[in-house]
């Protein structure tokens, strides 16, 4: 999981951005599911390119360590990154769902409580060393479990994540995003269809245009944006929801995109609580504008 989900922040992080993963060999089982562990990793990585807008380093660390004095052993895991620190007022809320110190529209606050949430449920801790200034260093500590005995699920944890089940038309040309973000989508209860190009997508969204709820794009795509597949898909069904990705050094024209009928925005790589309240949110606010559609007719 740590592999893959490095080949996947390679693709989406900022270029500015390196990450150096140092992980002990051979395969090390936990009580978490593979979609869980993603996306601790997933937010953890994310979090700490934030913390270095101008570009920077970050270390993610897996060991192994003795843990108690019954010969037992767990996991442990450590981002670290030479950001800007977090103020000591600041440390004490991280935790808290929706507390954040970003900017209206540009996070849920929700990123290091599901992960709280996700270590806690598998009898893990998540302790954070930071001072303003000096960086941030984040140690998760996971129980091991035995590769023959150990029951590892596939869906999200019990975090209160908005889920649904709905069908979703998820669209990006990097093949790896594609999967992942299937997986992060399916992982929540949604049926997905994963397209790696954009005009594949619009052929399949033109030979059955009910057959979604919501479409979901990269912005950034060769032969077709995704903001001109929006308005292909939205010319054959006005009403249907179209939540736009892009990257976190592209910049964003809100008004522009609401001309176009864009919905709203979410910034890769993709962290499980903002996609999974960014859907939901565009899935209820599109099933109120096709009822109030069809009262009007």
């Amino acid at each position: 999981v740590v592999a893959e989900t490095r080949e996947f922040l390679a693709a989406t992080l900022p270029s500015s951005t390196e990450i150096l993963f140092e992980c002990d060999p051979g395969r090390l089982v936990v009580p978490v599911g593979a979609a869980d562990l993603q996306q601790i990793l997933v937010n953890l990585c994310t979090n700490a390119s934030h913390a270095m807008p101008d570009g920077g380093r970050a270390r993610v660390r897996v060991e192994r360590v003795p843990e108690g004095l019954d010969g037992d052993e767990a996991l442990v895991l450590f981002v670290t990154d030479r950001g800007r620190g977090i103020a000591a007022g600041v440390r004490e809320r991280v935790f808290e769902p929706y507390f954040t110190t970003k900017p209206r529209g540009k996070g849920t606050g929700l990123g290091l409580s599901v992960v709280h949430g996700i270590v806690q449920s598998a009898g893990g801790t998540v302790e954070i060393r930071s001072e303003e200034g000096t960086g941030t260093e984040v140690e998760i500590r996971l129980p091991l479990v035995s590769a023959s005995t150990g029951e590892m699920s596939t869906t999200a944890s019990g975090t209160d994540v908005p889920r649904g089940s709905e069908r979703i038309l998820f669209v990006d040309d990097e093949p790896r995003v594609a999967r992942v973000g299937r997986e992060l989508l399916e992982s929540l209860g949604y049926r997905v269809e994963a397209c790696t190009s954009s005009r594949e997508a619009l052929d399949s969204f033109h030979s059955s245009p009910r057959g979604f709820d919501l479409v979901l794009t990269d912005q950034t795509m060769p032969h077709m944006t995704g903001a001109a597949l929006a308005r292909a898909v939205l010319e054959i069904r006005p009403d249907i929801p179209v939540v736009l990705c892009t990257g976190l050094t592209e910049r964003l024209d809100p008004e522009q995109w609401g001309d176009i009928g864009i919905h709203s925005f979410l910034r890769k790589p993709l962290a499980i609580a903002e996609l999974a309240a960014s859907v939901r949110r565009a899935l209820d606010d599109g099933a109120g504008m096709a009822t109030g559609s069809a009262a009007s007719r």
